[in-house]
This record gives C-alpha cells, sequence and structure tokens, in this order.
C-alpha cells in the first residue's frame, strides 16, 4: 500500500519558517496543508502536542 502524497514538504516548511522570522511573525499550518504566515499579534499560545508524563509512585 502505497502513502499518500505530501501536504507540503519540509522545504517549503524551512522557507516559510525563514520568512516569518525575518519579518517577525508566527505560522500556522492547517490540517489540509496550507502553510499560513501571520503576524505574532495574531498568534495563540502554542499548544503542547504530547502532554507531559505523570509520575506515579508506588509503595
Amino acid at each position: 500500500m502505497s502513502r499518500k502524497p505530501a501536504r507540503f514538504t519540509e522545504s517549503d516548511l524551512n522557507r516559510v519558517v525563514k520568512i516569518a522570522k525575518r519579518h517577525g511573525s508566527g505560522v500556522d499550518i492547517l490540517p489540509d496543508g496550507t502553510i499560513r504566515i501571520l503576524p505574532l499579534d495574531s498568534v495563540a499560545a502554542p499548544v503542547p502536542v504530547i502532554a507531559e508524563p505523570k509520575v506515579i509512585m508506588l509503595r
């Protein structure tokens, strides 16, 4: 079974991030693969993808 075609490539993302940093902006990636450059005042606080692991002490 083959993979789906990429919605965007790593080089696409690298280019956008470099441009956004140069202009003091943020980057938003939508589920459909759309990459948007946003002004920093409209960028929400980042949401952690992986929650911190909980430590459980057993006695």
